[in-house]
């Protein structure tokens, strides 16, 4: 009787983590250049900080010498000494041109909400790039998709040099947003398909770290370069050199898995555990995803059963919240500093420096608190700093109390970011985790609107209120949440309301 060859199947999920048990040297090089699309994300992100301020001016006359006295006494800015008085140039005072800037070249300085809209319409292109991600990700893969938004973003960015209008200005950003954080997803999905489960809050960690690597470039890049126009083409010729890795690297072997290119998959597979400096056979194996089933439901399904499982409607709800005041008060901090005085390239500096230790405590906050207490504990730290900031105590011309704690509070709001990125790939159901993370992508609304949490009220402790209140209701909100470390990730919705019963999580009604 003739004998039938028994064929090996492989989980290709199961592979990964067993090949990227112990990462190397070479394979965390590797992911270090693909997360160069996170520096180049911050660096284009914040430049019109450095190329977008009001520069100092110098007064010519006694009118502008009293104003400025008197609003420097009850701390008005320089559009109000300039505008509010119609006072004139090189007559009444002068510019220091040392510094160019777009605000000068296209008289925005009596009118910052125009350069508010500059700085934050990259976020509605941001908006736009979950759309086309969608399609370019899953039409040509995550590296390659990635490749070419980045590239589409160097490209927009190097148009910059040859600007000579607000609206052609606001037209680049937004193209450097939808290519931008088109590109900087893509390669987020990339590495985590590559990423034992295990390793996620290192490899979350690590991403994080990038994007404060993107400060010292433009700070050091903005110094030496004092026109605006130049700074876009360094910019773009850096963003070119941070891409070449992307033209490289190969392919994410679960997309080519899904598109049918499995003798692809298997090679990529090989050369991943090669520098691993590790063997696998996968000669006449057959590979299969365990969550291709689940991909299968059309999208109406997916949607309709949000309202069949009210806990998972619940906990995805909560979940948005977070996401839209991480985005709304993160933005609103960083976008905020030129309102303490002190050059952009001080400021900055500052929150480098407090970013990345927040990025370093993050780990150790995940380890002894977990998911969600570190949630809850990051965005309740937030707003008790808001609210200590409401005391009015100033000891230097640009230090003051709320100064101080608005810095701590960036810290406690860049860890809650951070955390909500794992969070959110934890809690999630597979069968709809692309689902909700795509949902709370609408927080690119609250992003955009970022900018202008400055401009709210005059009155800073109106402003620092309606921060503490709005990092207040999430910390609450999270107590709805489910706990995920240790914790296996559902597949189904149903697992979900199982996991709230076996944590007894409130209120009951959701367990109907």
């Amino acid at each position: 009787m003739e004998m039938t060859e028994k064929i090996e199947k492989r989980n290709i999920a199961d592979l990964i983590d067993e090949i990227g048990s112990s990462p190397t040297c070479l394979s965390i090089l590797l992911f270090i250049a693909a997360l160069g699309q996170n520096s180049i994300s911050c660096v284009i992100v914040y430049m019109t900080e450095f190329i977008g301020t009001v520069p100092k001016f110098y007064c010519l006359s006694d009118r502008c010498e009293t104003l400025t006295t008197q609003y420097d006494a009850v701390g008005k800015s320089v559009s109000d000494v300039i505008c509010k008085d119609n006072l004139t140039e090189n007559k009444d005072f002068l510019f220091d041109k040392n510094t160019t800037s777009y605000i000068l070249d296209f008289n925005l300085y009596c009118d910052p909400s125009k350069a508010s809209l500059l700085a934050s319409c990259i976020f509605l292109g941001s908006l736009v790039s979950i759309v086309v991600g969608m399609y370019v990700f899953d039409a040509v893969g995550r590296r390659r998709g990635a490749a070419v938004c980045a590239m589409c973003s160097v490209f927009a960015t190097f148009l910059g040099t040859f600007c000579n209008s607000y609206t052609y200005l606001i037209v680049i950003r937004i193209v450097q947003g939808i290519a931008l954080y088109a590109s900087f997803n893509g390669c987020y999905v990339w590495i985590l398909e590559f990423i034992p489960s295990k390793y996620r809050i290192y490899y979350n960690t690590y991403s994080m770290l990038m994007w404060c690597a993107g400060y010292p470039i433009l700070i050091l890049t903005a110094y030496f370069i004092r026109d605006w126009r130049y700074l876009h083409l360094a910019i773009s010729i850096i963003s070119l050199l941070i891409t070449v890795p992307l033209l490289l690297l190969p392919d994410s072997p679960r997309f080519l898995l899904s598109v049918g290119k499995i003798a692809e998959a298997k090679r990529v597979l090989k050369q991943y555990a090669k520098y691993m400096n590790k063997s696998v056979e996968l000669e006449g194996a057959v590979l299969y995803d365990p969550n291709t089933d689940s991909k299968n439901s059309t999208l109406r399904q997916r949607v309709l059963s949000f309202f069949e499982h009210k806990a998972m409607l619940v906990e995805t709800v909560v979940l948005i919240w977070g996401w839209l005041n991480a985005s709304l008060l993160y933005y609103g901090l960083n976008y905020g500093w030129s309102s303490f005085g002190d050059s952009p390239y001080l400021n900055y500096t500052y929150v480098a420096i407090g970013e990345t230790a927040a990025y370093i405590v993050l780990i150790a906050l995940t380890r002894i608190l977990g998911r969600k207490m570190g949630v809850i504990a990051s965005f309740g730290g937030a707003a008790l700093c808001f609210l200590i900031g409401m005391i009015e105590w100033q000891w230097t011309e640009v230090w003051n109390l709320e100064r101080l704690v608005s810095l701590l509070a960036m810290i406690m709001i860049s860890m809650a970011f951070a955390l909500l990125f794992l969070y959110t790939g934890e809690i999630a159901p597979t069968t709809h985790r692309g689902g909700i993370f795509s949902a709370c992508s609408i927080s690119g609304i609250s992003a955009f609107l970022g900018p202008f949490l400055s401009t709210v009220s005059e009155d800073h402790k109106v402003r620092l209120g309606l921060c503490a209140a709005l990092a207040g209701s999430v910390s609450v909100l999270f107590l709805l949440e489910p706990e995920t470390r240790d914790k296996p990730i559902p597949e189904k919705p149903s697992e979900v309301l199982q996991r709230r019963k076996n944590q007894k999580l409130r209120p009951a009604c959701l367990y109907e």
